[in-house]
């Protein structure tokens, strides 16, 4: 190959020129964009830093994502590898980003949480880096951006779930050579999808001993598709407009109760969720959001009990917590337990009632369980 060169420069030290050469191995240009996520152009894809939170991570589709990550600002990033034009195949690249994509979407925080970051934080394929001996996202996300202007753990909680929810993920594919066919369909999605999706070129270089990558954003949607983050949220009385009038009854009677004993909640873009207030230790116990959020036809409910049996709150409160949403209209309910209930013609001034009774008790079982961040009694 050799047609270009690069020319390296070590101040006080000299220079050498390195040809251009074809990348070997797809899995070469995994590990260097891993190790070195600052490669992705962020700039020109509307993102911020990166905190890579998976490598070759299985989802439940089976299949395994090369790379993903996320930005100080909660933003998700699925990445793909593909050698270049000499793998003709662009549509299955295109087709296992996608796949992965729609994996993730609708996944809580939680559960986006436990069964992608932690499994990727404790294996040897996260070996190294800023975040290393961090268990979890948030502790991996602090370590990498406390301190960095911007950033705030509960804001960038907030920004995932919604982007996890709303399914707005950043798909990436990273080649040698973005084809036109694969070129066009990231066009056709950028301006037709409500996510966004991007084609990376990388030049490499390499005389055997120094191996240069050499990025560029190809393919990006217009100056018009690229938006920021959301960072309005939204208030109480503007969500319980956007629900009906049984799921207004159920929030509002929600709300009322849970805050009237001190229970924390955050207002996100769309929905919000109800958390035990412990500092700066607030583990979730439901979400609520209105109808359209993934797609959803109704207003509904999610209860959590991953996050606090994980910080040893006792089983019993939190069956019962499950248990009064039993005869209610369950839409999913995870491997961990958690559970997403529609607000419909099942949920009576009874069921809510039962519910946020089984919601204090948990509160309360929570706080005796669980002791402070700041450790006062």
């Amino acid at each position: 190959m050799a047609s270009r060169h690069v020319l390296v420069m070590h101040l006080g030290e000299g220079s050498y020129t390195v040809p251009e050469s074809t990348v070997s191995q797809e899995l070469d240009l995994q590990e260097a964009f891993k190790e070195h996520p600052k490669l992705i152009p962020v700039a020109d894809l509307g993102l911020g830093p990166l905190l890579v939170v998976g490598r070759e991570t299985t989802v439940s589709s089976g299949g395994s994502v090369d790379v993903l990550a996320v930005d100080m600002r909660g933003q998700l990033v699925v990445a793909e590898f593909k050698r270049g034009p000499e793998n003709p195949d662009s549509r299955r690249v295109m087709a296992q980003v996608l796949e992965y994509a729609s994996c993730l979407w609708g996944m809580s925080y939680e559960d986006f949480d436990d069964s992608v970051v932690r499994p990727y934080l404790i294996s040897d394929r996260c070996a190294g880096g800023a975040s290393q001996g961090a268990t979890n996202l948030e502790q991996a996300a602090t370590c990498v951006w406390q301190g960095d202007e911007g950033f705030s753990a509960e804001g960038f909680r907030q920004a995932l779930t919604d982007c996890l929810a709303e399914g707005r993920i950043h798909c990436i594919i990273i080649s040698s050579e973005i084809d036109p066919n694969t070129a066009r369909v990231i066009q056709f999605l950028n301006a037709t999808a409500a996510f966004r999706c991007y084609g990376i070129e990388v030049d490499h270089f390499s005389d055997g001993e120094r191996r240069v990558f050499v990025p560029r954003a190809t393919v990006l949607p217009s100056a018009g598709q690229i938006s920021p983050p959301a960072s309005i949220t939204t208030t109480r009385a503007n969500f319980l407009a956007a629900c009906s009038e049984r799921a207004r009854h159920f929030f509002a009677a929600l709300l009322d109760s849970v805050q009237a004993m001190g229970a924390g909640v955050s207002w996100a873009t769309r929905g919000f969720s109800l958390y035990v207030d412990l500092g700066s230790s607030n583990p979730r116990v439901l979400y609520g959001f209105p109808r359209g959020t993934v797609g959803h036809a109704m207003d509904y409910v999610q209860l959590y009990t991953s996050e606090l049996r994980s910080r040893g709150v006792p089983e019993a409160p939190l069956q019962d917590y499950l248990a009064a949403a039993s005869g209610l209209t369950i839409y999913s309910r995870t491997q961990s337990g958690n559970i997403t209930v529609d607000i419909d013609e099942k949920v009576d001034d009874v069921s809510t009632q039962m519910v946020i009774a089984a919601v204090q008790r948990v509160i309360a079982a929570a706080r005796a369980t669980i002791p402070p961040a700041d450790g006062s009694a």
